[in-house]
C-alpha cells in the first residue's frame, strides 16, 4: 500500500518540534558558516536532501573533511569524518541548550 501524506499538517501538534528543529539546523548551519570555503549566493551554508534527513556535505577541517547529517528516521545527528571516525548524537528529547 503506497504511503501518502496527510493533506494538511495542523502546526499546533508540531511547532514545538518545529521550533527545536529549526535552532539545532542554526547551529549547525554556524559551523558550516564559519568552516566552508565560501561560495556565492551562501550556497556554502545549504543542508542538502537525504533519504533520512538532511546533511551539510563535507566541511573541510584542518587536514580533514567532516559531514554532519540529521537522521529524521532514526532521531540521531551523525558526525563523521573522512578518517573513518564517528559519532552519534541521540535527538530524541534533547533540549537545545543540551545540543
Amino acid at each position: 500500500m503506497p504511503y501518502s501524506l496527510p493533506t494538511q499538517f495542523p502546526l499546533s501538534e508540531w511547532e514545538a518540534t518545529k521550533i527545536t528543529l529549526h535552532l539545532f539546523l542554526q547551529i549547525i548551519g554556524k559551523i558550516r558558516l564559519q568552516l566552508h570555503p565560501k561560495r556565492n549566493h551562501w550556497w556554502h551554508v545549504t543542508f542538502f536532501l537525504t533519504p533520512s534527513g538532511l546533511t551539510t556535505g563535507a566541511i573541510p577541517f584542518a587536514d580533514k573533511l567532516f559531514a554532519i547529517h540529521f537522521d529524521f528516521l532514526s532521531h540521531q545527528l551523525l558526525i563523521e569524518t573522512n578518517q573513518n571516525e564517528h559519532k552519534k548524537i541521540s535527538l530524541e528529547n534533547l533540549s537545545v541548550s543540551d545540543f
